[in-house]
């Protein structure tokens, strides 16, 4: 993830922007019904003139949702990890929409540059929360992964790699449930006793809630599983960022510009 933006920062003149605006932040819609009432409770501190949550194949539907809002430009932060083909499938349905002139779409989650500080730092904070020496133990990051699309796999490993180069952990590794190395083969290779996986996924589905747990458990690891840092309160922090960021790169909001 390029870039030197943190988290939480935000231009002035952007600053200016948002109370006219509507942000609108779009999860893929795996019923997170804990995930939507936190994403809807950012509306009293985001600065926008109104924040509603939205979904791309759940309820209520991206377009539903957008047809509705009065705020312009329309601001809708995909919660995402990668530019992958959800990603694409969001734009192609914004672009098809009467209004969208008014939506400025903006990058997705997973390409935040604080991302991977901001995971390594969950991290250390669960191995303190576990009683593990972080020096003593690796740590996993699991994504879907996609035969279709190779940016869901890249965007796990390449966050793998930047919290490895912060050499927090005695190994850092990225494991795909829709592609190789999976889980078990991952932790197999894994030198360390212990292993903490967190899950990438930007929602508490079936992926992150059921098939990360059933993959550590058959690995037959002493494995620890923090659960998906979309169930992080302090994701809601980047996701602001990023609706600042998208209104930086299209000042106009003259079309959906990222």
């Amino acid at each position: 993830m390029s870039g030197t933006r943190s988290a939480s920062t935000r231009a002035p003149a952007t600053e200016a922007r948002l109370n006219g605006a509507a942000l609108v932040v779009c999860s893929y819609g795996s019923g997170d019904r804990a995930l939507h009432g936190r994403l809807q409770a950012l509306g009293g501190r985001s600065g926008f003139r109104e924040t509603v949550a939205a979904t791309l194949f759940g309820t209520p539907r991206i377009e539903e949702v957008v047809a509705t809002v009065h705020g312009s430009p329309i601001v809708v932060v995909p919660l995402f990890m990668a530019k992958g083909v959800t990603y694409e499938a969001l734009r192609d349905r914004l672009a098809g929409l009467s209004c969208s002139d008014r939506i400025v779409l903006c990058p997705e989650l997973g390409s935040h540059p604080g991302l991977a500080p901001s995971v390594a730092a969950y991290g250390w904070r669960e191995l303190q929360r576990l009683g593990w020496r972080a020096e003593e133990t690796g740590l996993l990051l699991v994504g879907h992964g996609s035969r279709r699309h190779p940016a869901s796999g890249r965007a796990t490993a390449r966050l793998a790699s930047e919290i490895g180069n912060l050499a927090l952990f005695a190994d850092t590794a990225a494991a795909f449930l829709e592609e190789q190395p999976t889980v078990q083969e991952a932790l197999h290779s894994c030198a360390t006793e212990r292993v903490l996986a967190i899950g990438c996924f930007a929602e508490a589905g079936k992926h992150a809630t059921r098939d990360v747990p059933r993959g550590l458990l058959e690995s037959g690891r002493t494995a620890a599983y923090s659960g998906p840092i979309g169930a992080c309160d302090w994701i809601d922090a980047l996701v602001l960022d990023q609706a600042a960021e998208g209104l930086r790169r299209n000042p106009r909001h003259d079309g959906l510009g990222v």
